[in-house]
Formats: C-alpha cells, sequence, structure tokens
C-alpha cells in the first residue's frame, strides 16, 4: 500500500488512508451493525415577505443589460466572456487544467475580457463548460462559458 502513496491515477496523485471507523457493510458482516439514528434535516428559514417596489424604486433600477447570444453547438473550443480586466492565459489554464484533454488558451487581443479554450475532442469541452460555468472569478464577475462557432 505505501507503494501505491502518491502514484499518479487520472493525472493526480492517490492518496491513501485507513478509516476512521467501520462502513455499515463491514460491521453488518462482523455482526457489530447498530442501527443509528438518521439525521433530521434543518429547514432553512422562509425568506422574509419583500415589499412590494413603488413607481419610483422601478424607474431608478438600472436596465438589464441585454443576454449575450449563446452558441450551444458542441465543439472542442469554449468561448470564455465576461473576464477580468487582468486575467490572462495563465490564469486560464490553471483553472481549465484541471479538466483532462485542456490543450490550451488564447486571449482574444483588443477584445477585453475574452478568450478561447481549447480541448482534445466535445466530449472534455463539455464536461469543462459544465463544470465551470458561472464560476465566480472575482466577488462581483462569474465566468459567462458557450461553445465558439465553428
Amino acid at each position: 500500500m505505501a507503494k501505491m502513496q502518491g502514484f499518479p491515477f487520472y493525472d493526480k496523485p492517490m492518496r491513501i488512508a485507513f478509516s476512521k471507523s467501520k462502513s455499515d457493510i463491514v460491521a453488518k458482516r462482523d455482526g457489530t451493525f447498530v442501527q443509528r439514528e438518521k439525521r433530521k434535516r434543518e429547514e432553512p428559514p422562509p425568506p422574509p415577505a419583500a415589499a412590494e417596489p413603488t413607481p419610483m424604486a422601478m424607474e431608478e433600477a438600472p436596465p438589464a443589460p441585454p443576454a449575450a447570444e449563446v452558441n450551444m453547438t458542441p465543439s472542442s473550443i469554449i468561448f470564455a466572456q465576461n473576464l477580468p480586466a487582468d486575467c490572462n492565459e495563465m490564469m486560464l489554464s490553471v483553472l481549465f487544467k484541471t479538466y483532462q484533454g485542456f490543450q490550451e488558451v488564447r486571449m482574444v487581443p483588443g477584445g477585453k475580457g475574452l478568450a478561447f479554450i481549447e480541448f482534445s475532442d466535445e466530449v472534455t469541452a463539455g464536461t469543462a463548460l459544465a463544470g465551470l460555468q458561472g464560476f465566480k472569478l472575482t466577488p462581483t464577475q462569474n465566468l459567462a462559458l458557450s461553445y465558439a462557432k465553428s
């Protein structure tokens, strides 16, 4: 078992440790199983009743930005939008490198907050898109992803 410690498994080092207690299956097999009381879920408090907005408050609200056209036709390239101004290729590479099949990041020159991320195939690109869609890059900016147009 010590030889397997740190062995690369799916591009990550394997960490092996002993369990702290017996599983229910092992305890049943040994004959030492004791039924435990089920935990009860705590219900979240009900949201406070919102007051109806006044006409004046409605006028002061900024208009919603127009929805960007989202391409959901599968592709091996992902289009990233809403990136912070200080975001660079290295930062995005670190973020997307955790997904298998990652190949490269290309920032759009002159296009602030835009980048293309290339994967080996459509399946791995789809996994990354699903996993990082809406990822909070800063407290105010969420990552907006879609498939790049062919």
